[in-house]
């Protein structure tokens, strides 16, 4: 799955960007063109959380960091608990450099290289586990307020790893959300959090979450990138041009309204840009990780109100304002999430529509690529990517995919051959 998730990315540099370049170095030298589409331009912070990310990368590699996973990548397939204190202790070197500029202003330069981005969003994305990890020990300690304190941390190096990055900053981003989303599901259902980190949190998780970079920002850094590294091939540029407009068009559309990828075709026959399929799939993805941060946020509130009331609410709408200044809504929907509460049982479900739109009542339709299906927010925390977040104790863990049927000659059961075919009539 890591091989496969690195050749997209690899795919997405080489096809979207060709950031080879110094951006202003570029546009010096080919006299670029005016873009026939915006760009979001970031002032440069006078202590930028950028370069803090940068040195944490640095000490990371030279005290080796990296070694935190592996111990905790030894008791998988055994019946040992992860030693997540001593895998996080890895860790800790790095992490306080990072922390010392997190919550500054930041922006990602836009002076890149080829092969340094993959280098340093590998390290960002290391130093996340390493934060998940302290959380999971924190938790482990009966330490919840200290666990969501670092997954806090991890979803603000998350939003800093793509302000004013291009696609392949998104998609790390979007992948360390998964590590903290999925670790404070942990957190809610096996900790002991108190009522109050859980209203700061939620409300914080909000604020961060709105100030991310948007998916249509992203493409449109990503194609300024690829129009600008073209140097004086004018046949491609003209074809970039020709393109974007629409493309920036679809993508600044509300995930609820967007349809389908508008066509791209290929650049100057130079089959240059992705097929719109792929800048589906990216925009479900981008998506699908907004609407687990929101319902995170709205799940936090929850957990609060209920370790304030004895119960769980009646509707969200009684979670605001005392416990989420702001209700936020389903990304694919855009009016509230799905909620159930049986006030007698204790129990709830609270879901996502997902990319389709289409209300399953909860139920998971096991397909990775097609978007279809509801994504589960609690009390498990579900995504499509089969990745599962365990609920409490006695709720069952969503159903496994069905199995395809054996081709013509597979074995059977306990290696019996299956039967042949039975004659034609006659």
């Amino acid at each position: 799955m890591y091989v496969h998730r690195w050749m997209l990315i690899a795919l997405l540099l080489a096809a979207a960007s060709c950031i080879g370049y110094d951006i202003r170095e570029a546009a010096a030298q080919n006299g670029a063109p005016e873009l026939p589409f915006a760009v979001p331009e970031y002032p440069e912070p006078e202590d930028n959380a950028w370069d803090y990310v940068l040195r944490a990368t640095q000490v990371l590699d030279e005290t080796n960091g990296k070694r935190g996973s592996e111990i905790v990548a030894a008791a998988w397939g055994t019946e040992l608990e992860p030693d997540y204190a001593a895998a996080a202790e890895c860790y800790q070197s790095a992490l306080t450099v990072l922390r010392m500029g997190l919550y500054n202003e930041c922006r990602i330069p836009d002076s890149v290289s080829f092969d340094q981005p993959l280098t340093e969003l590998a390290g960002i994305r290391e130093m996340a586990r390493g934060l998940s990890y302290e959380a999971r020990a924190y938790l482990a300690a009966g330490e919840t307020d200290k666990a969501i304190d670092s997954l806090q941390d991890c979803l603000r190096l998350a939003r800093n790893a793509n302000i004013n990055g291009v696609l392949i900053h998104a998609l790390v981003g979007k992948a360390i959300e998964a590590i903290a989303t999925h670790a404070l599901s942990d957190c809610l259902n096996e900790g002991d959090p108190s009522a109050d980190r859980l209203i700061a949190f939620a409300a914080w998780n909000e604020q961060n979450r709105l100030s991310r970079q948007s998916f249509a920002d992203s493409l449109a850094l990503d194609l300024r990138a690829g129009l600008l590294s073209l140097d004086d091939q004018l046949t491609l540029k003209a074809g970039f041009l020709k393109m974007a407009p629409s493309l920036i068009a679809w993508a600044e559309q509300p995930s609820h309204l967007r349809g389908d990828a508008p066509q791209t075709g290929t650049v100057g026959g130079g089959g240059l840009m992705p097929e719109p399929p792929h800048y589906q799939r990216l925009a479900w993805q981008i998506a699908e990780s907004d609407a687990t941060l929101a319902g995170m946020s709205i799940r936090c509130a929850m957990v609060a109100f209920k370790l304030r009331t004895g119960a769980y609410p009646g509707t969200l709408g009684d979670l605001s304002p005392d416990y989420l200044p702001e209700l936020p809504k389903d990304p694919f929907s855009g009016v509230d999430f799905r909620y159930r509460v049986d006030a007698q049982a204790g129990t709830y479900l609270l879901y996502s529509v997902g990319p389709d739109r289409h209300d399953d009542g909860g139920e998971l339709v096991w397909s990775e690529h097609d978007g279809t299906g509801d994504m589960l927010i609690g009390p498990q925390l579900i995504t499509r990517l089969r990745t599962v977040s365990p609920g409490p104790a006695g709720v069952p863990g969503p159903p496994p995919p069905p199995a395809p049927p054996p081709p013509d000659g597979a074995m059977g059961p306990a290696g019996v051959p299956e039967p042949p075919p039975p004659p034609p009539a006659e």
